[in-house]
């Protein structure tokens, strides 16, 4: 468990709190950071951004997927898609909205009408990684110690893996108290039904600053994914609509995603065109 972090119990669930989260993938003694989760002191929004990859041109996109297509597996991020050359964070604010952005770098255009943060329940985000020795490698051992300031969140691995998945549920704590089948302890575990259907457990992150009578939390969960693919890449995809129409096969439905690195970068940007300020 990360040292010096803040631990609330709320419902009989502990959970850990903290304003900023530093997720980390551990291999025997290298420890890199892959991304960054915080909570907005103004409005309790959620946030995610991708300082650490070695990349830094890509593609952000609005993707559509097309009705009576119930597992795409290769969806392309161009025909909605804009390019970067820097890197961005995520947003999802409390009242649905979600887009990428960057302060004075690039403008907000990919973005949508997501669900609402006090009525969401369930998948919220997937962060893919493959090549973790291309993110930042800690080299203090002070950076891998949490602080007042941002919690060190570790996964820890024997060997390389080829690839890893990051996936965030979110639920209310009512929500996640009510659904909870292990015993109340110490450990800011929660064990929930992941996207593919499987009982998993994961880090429960409370939202400090999000409370309208009850508490929200993240519930953060990270597996290797077997993959043939060796070149280094980062992907996220998030800001889905609501459950009804996300599974709901009869209709066609959109989700934010990004992708890096991106390939032949300025034929990309005379095709499709960049968000970046000139």
């Amino acid at each position: 468990m990360p040292a010096t972090t803040t631990l609330k119990k709320i419902l009989g669930l502990v959970y850990l709190s903290a304003e900023r989260y530093v997720v980390t993938a551990q291999v025997a003694e290298n420890t890199h950071k892959i991304f960054q989760i915080f909570f907005s002191r103004k409005d309790g929004s959620l946030h995610l951004s991708f300082p650490y990859f070695i990349h830094k041109e890509g593609i952000l996109s609005t993707i559509t997927i097309p009705a009576k297509i119930a597992y795409p597996t290769d969806l392309s991020l161009i025909p909605g898609g804009k390019v970067t050359k820097h890197q961005v964070h995520y947003s999802h604010h409390v009242d649905g909205e979600a887009h990428f952005a960057e302060n004075k770098k690039i403008y907000t255009k990919i973005r949508k009408k997501s669900v609402p943060l006090k009525s969401q329940s369930g998948h919220i985000f997937t962060v893919q990684i493959w090549g973790i020795p291309s993110f930042e490698k800690i080299t203090k051992e002070k950076d891998k110690i949490s602080t007042n300031n941002r919690t060190i969140l570790t996964f820890e691995f024997k060997e390389m893996p080829i690839a890893l998945k990051f996936v965030g549920m979110w639920y209310s704590t009512r929500l996640a108290r009510k659904n909870y089948s292990g015993p109340s302890g110490t450990v800011p575990k929660y064990p929930f039904m992941s996207p593919d259907g499987k009982i998993r457990e994961g880090l429960a992150l409370v939202n400090p600053f999000l409370d309208d009578g009850e508490k929200y939390a993240l519930v953060l969960y990270c597996e290797k994914i077997p993959s043939e693919d060796t070149k280094e890449a980062l992907t996220f995809m998030g800001g889905f609509d609501p459950p009804e129409i996300v599974h709901d096969h009869t209709r066609g439905t959109t989700v934010l995603s990004l992708m890096y690195p991106a390939e032949d970068v300025d034929n990309l940007i005379k095709q499709i065109g960049s968000v970046d300020f000139s």
